[in-house]
């Protein structure tokens, strides 16, 4: 009797474990990048809501300070949260493992695009906000928060430069959505043809210079601007 009874409650406390450990398991992030709705592929031809043609062949960008919330409204943050996203043709999606230390189930995420001013000015550092990376302006020791460059083809037939590079504290952008309280897995569509503007509402609309060398934004009032283009980059999959 009393082995049954010791067997029954192993039974009831191994089934108790795992259907703690499927509230409070892992939450996968998936961001997928696109243009409009083509997948991202680079040097390849891309219209603009304006009607430019482009091309784009290099985008990086940091996601930070992730949170979560659960049902109970209690938050946990990510510790040194800093993930730099480097996307190519071999890897379109970026998928990211969060695990909270929350009881219950999810039913917010907050995150940041860029570095926070506590960071971005200490200087170089390592792992992904090492400046191996590409993504340090050494003349100013801060952090680029953006970068996202490319091509077009003037119509004299020339090939000139597309530049846009995003930091410093009035780039910074927080991002927030609500998670279905069963998601496991969060799947983030990035829209690049959102950074060029030109839909409803837009904050700035991107235009090809006629005559330029290059159509370049890297600081200046437009930054800003663009900062929010960037966030109406990103939306939930399916929503």
């Amino acid at each position: 009797m009393k082995k049954q009874l010791f067997l029954i409650w192993s039974l009831l406390f191994l089934s108790l474990q795992i259907v703690w450990g499927q509230k409070n398991s892992g939450l996968e992030i998936v961001f997928e990048h696109y243009f409009g709705n083509q997948p991202l592929r680079f040097d390849q031809a891309y219209i603009t809501e304006s009607g430019d043609t482009i091309y784009l062949n290099k985008l990086q960008y940091y996601v930070s300070n992730f949170q979560i919330q659960n049902h109970e409204g209690k938050d946990w943050q990510e510790k040194n949260s800093y993930r730099l996203l480097k996307i190519s043709d071999e890897q379109n999606q970026f998928k990211l493992l969060l695990n909270p230390s929350l009881s219950g189930t999810y039913q917010k995420i907050k995150f940041s695009l860029g570095i926070d001013s506590l960071r971005n000015h200490q200087g170089a550092q390592t792992g992904d906000l090492d400046p191996i990376e590409g993504m340090f302006w050494t003349w100013e020791q801060g952090y680029i928060f953006f970068k996202c460059e490319g091509y077009y083809f003037h119509q004299s037939g020339q090939r000139r430069g597309l530049v846009y590079h995003l930091g410093r504290e009035e780039c910074y952008r927080e991002l927030e959505f609500a998670i279905d309280s069963t998601t496991k897995r969060l799947h983030i569509k990035v829209d690049l043809k959102k950074l060029f503007g030109g839909f409803a509402a837009s904050p700035l609309t991107l235009t090809l210079l006629a005559g330029k060398s290059a159509t370049n934004i890297m600081g200046g009032s437009k930054a800003p601007q663009l900062a929010n283009n960037w966030v109406k980059m990103f939306e939930i999959m399916g929503k």
